[in-house]
């Protein structure tokens, strides 16, 4: 998480932002996907299962915390900081992952991609363009 932190504090464009966030969250994401899926399934027996993942999301949802406030760093938020963190876990947090890659069968590339874009219509204000995508 730490490299994506990096790279996004980096960013001076909130599309920029963006990007680096779901690069770096995917690739979390599909390193551990297999584990998180152990443990979600597990927490409902095993409590301290439970709390050890409940404190991994405490830690994921920081992260995005400070993802959301470099974004508004940036560029003005269309809602407030609470808000862009949830907002933030609802697109990029491992639910979201899961229900893309694991469930509907897309690709890690196009989840990401997609993902991105709709952090993008959720947290940026209308009006402003992305730059051209470098990929």
């Amino acid at each position: 998480m730490e490299a994506t932190l990096a790279a996004v504090r980096e960013r001076t464009d909130p599309h920029e932002v963006i990007r680096a966030a779901a690069l770096g969250v995917r690739t979390d994401n599909e390193r551990y996907h297999d584990i998180i899926r152990v443990m979600v399934t597990a927490a409902s027996v095993d409590e301290s299962v439970a709390a050890t993942l409940a404190a991994s999301d405490r830690v994921y949802r920081a992260a995005l915390g400070e993802i959301a406030a470099r974004l508004g760093q940036v560029h003005p938020l269309t809602v407030d900081l609470a808000r862009a963190t949830d907002i933030l876990w609802f697109y990029l947090g491992h639910p979201a992952w899961h229900t893309c890659v694991a469930e509907h069968g897309w690709s890690w590339d196009d989840a990401e991609q997609w993902l991105a874009v709709q952090v993008t219509a959720a947290l940026v204000a209308p009006g402003t363009a992305p730059p051209e995508a470098g990929r």
